[in-house]
């Protein structure tokens, strides 16, 4: 007998077009976008406001073939989660959900699951082997407050604006709904056919609970503390170091730049393009190494 055919692989924005979750239009459009500042195309659909997150990260399962997870409203092992610690969670986004500690095995919720340097660092911080499965940022975020904080679960609308859902690859057919037919996607044809939700425990309904305020309150008191005695070791540094001082400035008039200043950057970098002063590809190399840098500094913390 001969092997199973492996699944042809699908692209990610072959895969939300035959959905009906953009448009031919949008997706030239992101690709445009692409082109220019770099970056997935995948983030730059939801930043252009096409799909939302929890759409993208749906679609980005059913095409790698793994599990789309919500940590923050599922029931987690605490030995699991606490494998990997906070500071390491909250700087790579990721939680643990499953695995097998005494086979030195840890499944991680994260939304860059192609992100193969993150999850070479969580194998090295670890010791453990990772398998990704995908969850959007705000359910990991979530799942952090509530396990590492003792935050309850946030009710949060898994699909708003009736956009199309990607069921998680291997979970079984949900049942037909007895009403009407979902509405189509708000940019995607008419006609397309979107796919049924996966099901998942119901959203609590109600606001915020005083235990959760509780715990909120704790937290901004120990940050607003800590930032405290930081404010007061710094500003003594500044008034006796110039060099500190003048970097001290330049943070102010950095953090006095706003929204629209963005758009107004970005449109002095496509004149400069356009006039050529420095061509695509070396924009793309200088962000790219802006990032690695940002990156390498960021993850410093973590060696030991």
């Amino acid at each position: 007998m001969s092997a199973p055919s492996r699944r042809p692989f699908v692209r990610l924005e072959d895969l939300l077009l035959r959905h009906g979750a953009i448009t031919q239009q949008q997706l030239q459009h992101a690709r445009e976008e692409q082109k220019k500042w770099g970056g997935q195309l995948g983030r730059i659909f939801v930043e252009l406001g096409y799909v939302t997150e929890d759409l993208l990260m749906r679609a980005t399962a059913h095409q790698m073939g793994t599990r789309f997870v919500d940590p923050e409203k599922e029931q987690l092992d605490p030995d699991i989660v606490r494998a990997l610690g906070v500071q390491v969670c909250e700087q790579f986004g990721v939680i643990a959900v499953a695995g097998d500690l005494k086979k030195k095995l840890l499944r991680v919720a994260t939304s860059d699951p192609e992100n193969k340097e993150m999850l070479a660092q969580l194998t090295r911080l670890s010791g453990m082997g990772i398998e990704p499965y995908v969850a959007t940022s705000a359910s990991i975020s979530g799942a952090i407050r509530r396990y590492y904080y003792g935050e309850g679960p946030k009710p949060r609308d898994t699909y708003p604006h009736g956009m199309p859902a990607i069921a998680p690859t291997g979970a079984p057919a949900p049942a037909p709904a007895p009403a009407a037919a979902a509405a189509p996607a708000p940019h995607g044809p008419a006609t397309a056919p979107t796919l049924p939700p996966a099901p998942g425990p119901a959203a609590p309904s109600g606001g915020v609970s005083t235990a959760e305020l509780d715990a909120l309150e704790r937290r901004v008191a120990r940050l607003e503390e800590y930032l405290g005695s930081v404010k007061q070791d710094l500003s003594a540094q500044i008034a006796t170091d110039p060099q500190l001082a003048g970097l001290a400035a330049r943070l102010e008039n950095l953090e006095q730049i706003s929204t629209s200043d963005v758009g107004s950057l970005r449109a002095v970098v496509e004149l400069l393009l356009e006039r050529g002063a420095f061509s695509v590809d070396d924009l793309k190399a200088k962000v790219k190494a802006v990032r690695e840098r940002i990156g390498h500094a960021g993850g410093g913390g973590g060696t030991g």
